[in-house]
């Protein structure tokens, strides 16, 4: 969250950006300052920031493996290789991991980077998945 301070006046805008400056306009000192979203947690130390890191990265592999279990059951539903692999859809994904990573302020790139090969590997269990389907 962004907030503009002039004295008296407040003004709250959207943004996760971490800087702070001081700009003149007309003649006013205005102090600028951009804080993170207010529900990221503020650590006090090195060891509470890695506790935290900790605890996301535990998250980040539980909802992968998650992920990766609903991907096996798609692979169920459809039909032919063309279906697993899902080019359209994929392509979805991606754009909208992108679109995320910005509202977020992070990397779009980092991000579909990170998706294009977790999203590689996982059709490619989907097609493990289908064509042990198709001999049984």
């Amino acid at each position: 969250m962004t907030i503009l301070e002039n004295h008296e006046k407040i003004i709250y805008l959207n943004c996760y950006k971490s800087v702070n400056s001081i700009f003149i306009y007309r003649g006013y000192n205005i102090s600028f300052k951009i804080v993170g979203d207010p529900k990221m947690k503020t650590c006090n130390s090195l060891e509470e920031v890695r506790e935290e890191i900790d605890k996301i990265d535990y998250n980040l592999v539980e909802l992968i493996s998650e992920r990766s279990h609903l991907i096996r059951q798609a692979a169920g539903f459809k039909n032919s290789i063309a279906e697993v692999k899902a080019k359209d859809r994929v392509d979805f994904i991606l754009q909208r991991a992108r679109h995320h990573a910005i509202e977020l302020g992070i990397s779009p790139n980092t991000i579909s980077d990170l998706f294009s090969i977790m999203i590689n590997e996982m059709v490619e269990t989907e097609i493990s998945e289908f064509r042990n389907k198709e001999t049984f």
